[in-house]
């Protein structure tokens, strides 16, 4: 005979991903791994099947699911697209410069300084104005300029947080989060 539904089986998620689980206060710990252990072993103990668990479960998740209100770590569809669409486009900026590391060596971060003496920080002032010099009067010839801007604007960081470590300021700047 099943058991009644209000039953004193507990079972509660664990921040590192186990499962409490058991009748009262004797509780069993169940890894992620074992979870369909967990499920068979709580079903055996209504006496009931797992199929027609599942069963009830879709049923109630049907009527629970409208009720549900987001809680502060959900996430709307547009919020996940623009996670999605952010990583695709710093995965771009990370991949360009990389390759471009490869290609041109550490140019832009410790250039070899033949003609221009500037530091790294001011040649790449130098690099960003000519990409937006490019970006105002349309002139791309077949570069996507946006990207290269974008990417030495991580230079630009790097370039800043080389020099403090340099000098032994530290690492951090300040970022919009800070504020």
């Amino acid at each position: 005979m099943a058991k009644s539904p209000e039953f004193e089986f507990v079972a509660t998620h664990q921040s590192n991903g186990t499962v409490l689980a058991g009748e009262s206060n004797s509780r069993i710990v169940y890894s992620p791994a074992s979870l369909d252990r967990a499920a068979v072993a709580f079903c055996e103990w209504l006496d009931l099947p797992l199929e027609e668990m599942i069963i009830r479960l879709r049923e109630h998740l049907k009527e629970e699911i409208p009720r549900i209100q987001p809680g502060p770590n959900s996430f709307t569809d547009a919020q996940m697209r623009f996670r999605e669409d952010l990583s695709t486009e710093i995965e771009r900026v990370r991949n360009m410069l990389i390759k471009k590391n490869e290609a041109y060596g550490d140019s832009a971060l410790d250039p070899v300084r033949v003609f221009s003496k500037s530091d790294p920080i001011e040649q790449i002032f130098v690099r960003i104005d000519d990409k937006l010099s490019r970006l105002k009067r349309g002139d791309a010839a077949g570069e996507d300029v946006e990207l290269d801007l974008i990417g030495y604007l991580f230079l630009l960081r790097i370039a800043r947080m080389r020099e403090a470590r340099a000098k032994n300021i530290g690492t951090h700047f300040h970022t919009s989060d800070d504020v």
